[in-house]
């Protein structure tokens, strides 16, 4: 039953973190389906109606799109494939390059500050610990450096 209970509480607290994230990410999945389907599913619908109108199969097919592939049908059709194809590509670019950028502002504002609280406290008790000589198992990457004696004792008040 205990086991029950830790399982359910893990469960309940990764819900709990992940729940803000879901319209977010529901946008970016719906706006990255969206267009992907659209450009990459126009490219290819373009691209297998010139296949079949204007090219045609074996040698004789080669041969005569010598003669079809200048009319306005076909051309129309190879440029919208390789404009919806530009699209595609553009779009996946755009994309990725969004995602990053939000991820990027997302850990400056959430992550960065906690990295940067965490290695002050690392160089704090390195300063501390060379002020009173305590010897440590693992040292920090700072070098040590004296503290006042004020910032000293705040800290020693908490071994």
């Amino acid at each position: 039953m205990i086991f029950f209970t830790a399982f359910s509480a893990w469960v309940a607290s990764v819900w709990g973190c992940v729940v803000p994230f879901i319209p977010g990410f529901a946008g970016i999945l719906a706006y990255t389906v969206g267009t992907h389907a659209i450009a990459f599913g126009g490219s290819w619908t373009a691209a297998r109606s010139y296949a079949i109108s204007c090219v045609g199969e074996g040698a004789s097919g080669l041969y005569n799109s010598y003669w079809t592939f200048g009319s306005p049908t076909c051309t129309a059709m190879l440029f919208s494939h390789v404009v919806l194809l530009a699209v595609a590509v553009a779009s996946m670019i755009s994309t990725l390059v969004i995602f990053a950028w939000v991820w990027y502002r997302s850990c400056k504002r959430t992550v960065m500050p906690v990295v940067k609280e965490i290695s002050q406290e690392w160089i704090d008790l390195a300063r501390i610990e060379a002020h009173y000589g305590a010897k440590r198992t693992t040292t920090p990457t700072v070098s040590p450096v004296f503290v006042s004696d004020s910032t000293a004792a705040r800290y020693a008040e908490g071994f």
